[in-house]
Protein backbone atom coordinates (compact mmCIF):
# COMPACT_ATOMS: atom_id res chain seq x y z
CA UNK A 1 0.00 0.00 0.00
CA UNK A 2 1.25 3.57 -0.31
CA UNK A 3 -1.90 4.97 1.48
CA UNK A 4 -2.54 4.31 5.44
CA UNK A 5 -4.76 6.30 7.55
CA UNK A 6 -4.62 7.08 11.10
CA UNK A 7 -7.71 7.69 12.61
CA UNK A 8 -8.08 9.56 16.07
CA UNK A 9 -11.62 10.27 17.37
CA UNK A 10 -10.76 11.95 20.39
CA UNK A 11 -12.31 9.01 22.76
CA UNK A 12 -8.38 8.35 24.12
CA UNK A 13 -8.32 12.36 25.47
CA UNK A 14 -9.44 11.84 28.59
CA UNK A 15 -7.56 8.92 29.57
CA UNK A 16 -3.59 8.81 30.55
CA UNK A 17 -3.19 5.59 29.93
CA UNK A 18 -5.27 5.18 26.47
CA UNK A 19 -3.50 8.53 25.37
CA UNK A 20 -0.44 7.33 25.84
CA UNK A 21 -0.49 3.64 24.36
CA UNK A 22 -2.25 5.23 21.00
CA UNK A 23 0.77 8.39 21.19
CA UNK A 24 2.71 5.59 21.17
CA UNK A 25 1.37 3.35 18.84
CA UNK A 26 1.10 6.18 16.20
CA UNK A 27 4.58 7.33 16.28
CA UNK A 28 5.75 3.73 16.20
CA UNK A 29 3.64 2.81 13.16
CA UNK A 30 4.23 6.01 11.28
CA UNK A 31 7.78 5.88 11.51
CA UNK A 32 7.50 2.00 10.49
CA UNK A 33 6.09 3.17 7.46
CA UNK A 34 8.26 6.42 6.89
CA UNK A 35 11.78 5.05 7.51
CA UNK A 36 11.00 1.60 5.53
CA UNK A 37 10.28 1.24 1.75
CA UNK A 38 6.79 -0.53 2.23
CA UNK A 39 5.81 -0.33 -1.15
CA UNK A 40 9.33 -1.62 -3.09
CA UNK A 41 9.24 1.35 -5.69
CA UNK A 42 12.54 3.05 -3.97
CA UNK A 43 10.90 5.77 -2.69
CA UNK A 44 10.49 5.85 1.39
CA UNK A 45 7.04 6.81 2.30
CA UNK A 46 6.81 10.39 3.38
CA UNK A 47 3.29 11.21 6.37
CA UNK A 48 1.20 13.80 6.10
CA UNK A 49 -0.77 14.94 9.76
CA UNK A 50 -4.36 16.39 8.65
CA UNK A 51 -5.95 17.93 11.47
CA UNK A 52 -9.61 18.45 12.20
CA UNK A 53 -10.83 19.86 15.39
CA UNK A 54 -8.31 17.98 18.29
CA UNK A 55 -7.69 18.68 21.55
CA UNK A 56 -4.65 18.21 23.63
CA UNK A 57 -3.85 15.16 22.48
CA UNK A 58 -3.20 16.41 19.07
CA UNK A 59 -1.71 19.33 19.89
CA UNK A 60 0.97 17.13 21.14
CA UNK A 61 1.21 14.51 18.72
CA UNK A 62 1.51 17.55 16.14
CA UNK A 63 4.13 19.14 17.58
CA UNK A 64 6.13 15.88 17.72
CA UNK A 65 5.45 14.82 14.14
CA UNK A 66 6.78 18.58 12.83
CA UNK A 67 9.36 18.90 15.70
CA UNK A 68 10.95 15.21 15.66
CA UNK A 69 9.46 13.43 12.63
CA UNK A 70 9.77 16.68 10.35
CA UNK A 71 6.75 15.87 9.02
CA UNK A 72 4.01 18.32 7.29
CA UNK A 73 0.69 18.88 8.34
CA UNK A 74 -2.39 20.65 7.15
CA UNK A 75 -4.92 22.27 9.35
CA UNK A 76 -8.74 22.93 8.50
CA UNK A 77 -9.56 25.96 10.76
CA UNK A 78 -13.18 25.63 10.14
CA UNK A 79 -13.53 22.34 12.16
CA UNK A 80 -12.74 24.41 14.98
CA UNK A 81 -10.99 22.88 17.89
CA UNK A 82 -7.11 22.90 18.35
CA UNK A 83 -7.14 23.31 14.42
CA UNK A 84 -8.90 26.88 14.64
CA UNK A 85 -6.06 27.35 17.53
CA UNK A 86 -3.04 26.07 15.88
CA UNK A 87 -3.96 28.87 12.61
CA UNK A 88 -5.35 31.51 15.02
CA UNK A 89 -1.91 31.27 16.72
CA UNK A 90 -0.14 30.63 13.35
CA UNK A 91 -1.11 33.55 11.14
CA UNK A 92 -0.58 36.30 14.05
CA UNK A 93 2.23 38.93 12.57
CA UNK A 94 3.48 40.47 15.79
CA UNK A 95 3.86 39.54 19.39
CA UNK A 96 1.41 41.33 20.98
CA UNK A 97 -1.32 39.28 18.57
CA UNK A 98 -0.16 36.25 19.41
CA UNK A 99 -0.66 36.95 22.98
CA UNK A 100 -4.17 37.70 22.37
CA UNK A 101 -5.04 34.32 20.84
CA UNK A 102 -3.35 32.85 23.98
CA UNK A 103 -5.40 35.16 26.48
CA UNK A 104 -8.56 34.35 24.50
CA UNK A 105 -8.18 30.80 24.89
CA UNK A 106 -10.06 31.14 28.75
CA UNK A 107 -12.32 32.87 27.48
CA UNK A 108 -13.19 30.39 24.36
CA UNK A 109 -12.59 27.20 26.36
CA UNK A 110 -13.54 28.40 29.75
CA UNK A 111 -14.69 24.81 30.52
CA UNK A 112 -11.60 23.34 29.52
CA UNK A 113 -8.79 24.15 31.94
CA UNK A 114 -6.95 21.41 30.55
CA UNK A 115 -6.84 22.24 26.89
CA UNK A 116 -5.86 25.71 27.85
CA UNK A 117 -3.08 25.01 29.57
CA UNK A 118 -1.57 22.65 26.49
CA UNK A 119 -2.80 25.24 24.23
CA UNK A 120 -0.99 27.48 25.88
CA UNK A 121 2.00 25.72 26.22
CA UNK A 122 2.11 23.78 22.91
CA UNK A 123 0.71 26.41 20.30
CA UNK A 124 3.94 28.65 20.03
CA UNK A 125 6.10 25.35 19.94
CA UNK A 126 3.93 24.49 16.92
CA UNK A 127 3.83 27.47 15.18
CA UNK A 128 7.38 27.81 14.92
CA UNK A 129 8.09 23.87 14.34
CA UNK A 130 5.34 24.65 11.15
CA UNK A 131 7.63 27.48 9.65
CA UNK A 132 10.47 25.57 9.24
CA UNK A 133 10.95 24.67 5.17
CA UNK A 134 10.78 21.41 3.90
CA UNK A 135 13.40 19.91 1.37
CA UNK A 136 12.03 22.40 -1.82
CA UNK A 137 13.99 25.59 0.51
CA UNK A 138 10.43 27.13 0.68
CA UNK A 139 7.19 25.32 1.45
CA UNK A 140 6.85 25.58 5.36
CA UNK A 141 5.49 22.32 6.76
CA UNK A 142 2.69 23.58 8.03
CA UNK A 143 -0.61 24.60 5.83
CA UNK A 144 -3.63 26.31 6.90
CA UNK A 145 -6.88 25.95 4.74
CA UNK A 146 -9.40 28.18 5.97
CA UNK A 147 -12.78 27.04 4.32
CA UNK A 148 -12.56 23.58 2.58
CA UNK A 149 -15.45 24.20 0.51
CA UNK A 150 -13.78 27.21 -1.41
CA UNK A 151 -10.56 24.98 -1.88
CA UNK A 152 -10.75 24.25 -5.55
CA UNK A 153 -7.39 22.57 -5.28
CA UNK A 154 -7.18 20.89 -2.59
CA UNK A 155 -5.80 17.83 -4.09
CA UNK A 156 -2.37 20.13 -5.51
CA UNK A 157 -2.29 21.14 -1.65
CA UNK A 158 -2.57 17.56 -0.68
CA UNK A 159 0.02 16.47 -3.02
CA UNK A 160 2.60 19.39 -2.36
CA UNK A 161 2.32 18.69 1.18
CA UNK A 162 3.16 15.03 0.78
CA UNK A 163 6.06 16.30 -1.40
CA UNK A 164 7.43 18.41 1.36
CA UNK A 165 7.08 15.47 3.71
CA UNK A 166 9.75 14.03 1.52
CA UNK A 167 13.67 14.25 3.31
CA UNK A 168 15.54 15.02 0.12
CA UNK A 169 14.91 16.92 -3.01
CA UNK A 170 16.05 13.15 -4.51
CA UNK A 171 12.67 11.57 -2.84
CA UNK A 172 10.58 14.52 -4.03
CA UNK A 173 11.08 14.08 -8.05
CA UNK A 174 11.05 10.19 -7.47
CA UNK A 175 7.99 10.51 -5.76
CA UNK A 176 6.51 12.82 -8.18
CA UNK A 177 7.89 10.86 -11.13
CA UNK A 178 5.93 7.74 -9.67
CA UNK A 179 2.48 9.60 -9.46
CA UNK A 180 3.24 10.39 -12.99
CA UNK A 181 3.47 14.20 -12.59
Amino acid sequence: HDCFLLIDDGSAEHSRHANDTTAAFRSAFRNYISDNDVSNDGIKTPTLSLVFNGGPMVLRQLLTSLAEDRSPAIIFTETGGAAADIAAYTLCETDKERLDVLADLERRHKEDAHYVEAAKELLPKISEAGSEVGPDGSTPLLTIVPDINEVEELEHILYEAILNGCRTQREMVLLAVAWGD
